[in-house]
C-alpha cells in the first residue's frame, strides 16, 4: 500500500487537529476531575519531582473555585476604611465622595458630593455618620440612614476632621466630640434638624459630657477621645495618647461613666461575627481517608476556664498590655461592662472573632488564615487578599487587584486542602535550582 505524499500541508493540518483535540480532551478532563483525583494528580507530580507543575495546578484550582464563589462589586478599585457593623449586620466602605453599604443581600451606595475623610457605622449599621472634607482640618458632617438609603438633614457646622462622631442606632442621638467633651443632640424625629442649641428629650439626659470625667495619667501629654456607638444608645470611649488608653462605658442614660480598670494598648475594637463560617468537614465525595480540613468547633459544653474568655458572650475584642506583651480581651457590655481572660495575641495587621468557631480570621502579609488564640495555631484559607471583613452578606475581601470581591459560600475541605498542600512545597522546586546554575 502506498501513501501519497501530493499535500504535506494536510499532513500537518491533521496533526495539529490531533493536538487540538487532545488538548481539549485534557481540559475537559481536568474539568470532570473529581476533588480526590486531582489531589491524587497533584501528590504524585510532587512525588516524581515535578513541583511548579503541582504549583501551578494548585493555584489554577484555587482561582477556579474563587470565581466560582465570589462576585466582583468594584473591579480595580481602592476602598478605604472597609468596616462592618459591631453586630455583624452590615458592612460598608468609602471610596472618593462614595458611601457604599451592603447587608445580608443588597448592596447600596450614594454620592456625598465631596472625599470622604472617615466614618462610623451605629451598632447594627442602621445608621452612620460620615465626615467629609471641607477645608483645612475642619470636615463637614453627613448623617446615613442605611435603611432608606437617605441623608438626615441637620444643621451641625464643621466638625473636626480628627474627631469622629458617632449617631445613636435608634437614630435619635448624635454624639460629637469638641474641646475633649463629648456632646448630645437629639435628632428630632429622626428625620428632622439637629438643633445646635437644642436640649435631649429627657430632662435627665445629659447635654454634655465633659473631659473632667476622665482620668489623666500623664497630664502634659494631648489626650484624645475615640467613640464607638454600642446598644441602642450606649458608647464605649477610649480616652489616652499613644500607647495608653483607658476605656469608659456610657450605658446610654444619664451621666455615669463606668470606667474598666485595664488600660488599652490601641483604641480600636475588633469585631466579632456570628455567622455560620465553619468550613465543611464532610469527607469529599470519594474519599477514603478523612481529609485535612480543619476540625469543627467542639460541641461539648465548654469549661469553667474556657468561659472565662467571654468566647459566647462577648461583643467585642481590644488590645491591652505594653510593647512586646500585647493581650486580646473580650468585652461584653449591657448594664455594664465585663471583660475576659487575657490571651497573649500578636498585632495582627487585621481580625475578626468567629464564634462558631471560637477562633479569629486574621491577615498577615496579604493572606488570610484562622488563628487559634488559645494554641496559636495558624490554618491558611485559600485567599490573598489587602483587606477583608466577614458580615451577615458573606466575607468582603479586596484582593491583590484591587479588586472588591463578595465570597458568600464556606470554604471547602478541598480548598483546605489545596492551601496546606502548597505550603508544604519547597520554596524552590528543582527544576528551578537546575536553571539557576
Amino acid at each position: 500500500m502506498m501513501l501519497s505524499l501530493r499535500s504535506p500541508i494536510s499532513w500537518i493540518t491533521s496533526i495539529r487537529v490531533v493536538i487540538h483535540w487532545t488538548i481539549l480532551a485534557l481540559a475537559i478532563f481536568r474539568c470532570t476531575q473529581t476533588p480526590t483525583e486531582s489531589l491524587t494528580e497533584i501528590q504524585t507530580w510532587i512525588q516524581e519531582g515535578k513541583i511548579e507543575q503541582a504549583r501551578q495546578r494548585i493555584a489554577e484550582l484555587l482561582t477556579t473555585s474563587n470565581q466560582e464563589f465570589s462576585e466582583t462589586l468594584i473591579a480595580r478599585a481602592k476602598p478605604v476604611d472597609l468596616q462592618v457593623s459591631l453586630n455583624g449586620d452590615l458592612a460598608a466602605w468609602s471610596q472618593g465622595s462614595q458611601f457604599h453599604f451592603h447587608d445580608a443581600s443588597l448592596w447600596q451606595q450614594m454620592d456625598l458630593d465631596k472625599k470622604i475623610a472617615s466614618f462610623q457605622l451605629s451598632f447594627s449599621g442602621k445608621y452612620a455618620a460620615v465626615l467629609v472634607q471641607n477645608k483645612d482640618q475642619l470636615c463637614d458632617l453627613e448623617l446615613i440612614d442605611t435603611t432608606s438609603n437617605s441623608r438626615i438633614q441637620h444643621n451641625i457646622g464643621m466638625l473636626p476632621c480628627q474627631n469622629q462622631p458617632v449617631i445613636s442606632d435608634d437614630g435619635q442621638i448624635l454624639y460629637f466630640i469638641k474641646d475633649n467633651n463629648i456632646h448630645f443632640h437629639q435628632i428630632a424625629g429622626n428625620a428632622t434638624q439637629l438643633d445646635l442649641d437644642g436640649q435631649i428629650a429627657h430632662e435627665a439626659e445629659p447635654t454634655v459630657i465633659t473631659q473632667n470625667q476622665f482620668s489623666r495619667k500623664y497630664k502634659k501629654l494631648q489626650y484624645n477621645i475615640y467613640l464607638y456607638q454600642i446598644n441602642q444608645r450606649g458608647w464605649l470611649a477610649f480616652y489616652g495618647t499613644g500607647g495608653y488608653y483607658q476605656l469608659y462605658f456610657y450605658p446610654g442614660s444619664g451621666n455615669k461613666l463606668i470606667p474598666e480598670k485595664t488600660t488599652f494598648a490601641k483604641p480600636a475594637l475588633f469585631t466579632i461575627f456570628d455567622g455560620s463560617t465553619l468550613t465543611e468537614v464532610e469527607p469529599l465525595a470519594t474519599d477514603k481517608e478523612p481529609n485535612n480540613a480543619p476540625d469543627p468547633v467542639d460541641t461539648k459544653k465548654p469549661s469553667r476556664a474556657k468561659d472565662s474568655y467571654l468566647f459566647a458572650s462577648a461583643l467585642a475584642f481590644a488590645y491591652s498590655g505594653g510593647a512586646g506583651q500585647r493581650q486580646l480581651l473580650a468585652l461584653k457590655f449591657t448594664d455594664d461592662i465585663k471583660r475576659g481572660t487575657a490571651m497573649r495575641s500578636p498585632v495582627w495587621p487585621k481580625l475578626q472573632f468567629i464564634r462558631d468557631r471560637e477562633e479569629f480570621m486574621i491577615l498577615k502579609n496579604n493572606e488570610l488564615f484562622y488563628w487559634n488564640p488559645l494554641t496559636q495555631k495558624k490554618v491558611l484559607l485559600p485567599v490573598i487578599a489587602h483587606d477583608f471583613v466577614l458580615f451577615a452578606g458573606g466575607l468582603l475581601y479586596r484582593d491583590i487587584n484591587q479588586n472588591l470581591n463578595l465570597r458568600k459560600k464556606a470554604f471547602t475541605p478541598f480548598e483546605i486542602q489545596l492551601v496546606q498542600i502548597r505550603e508544604g512545597l519547597p520554596k524552590e522546586s528543582k527544576d528551578s535550582q537546575r536553571l539557576n546554575e
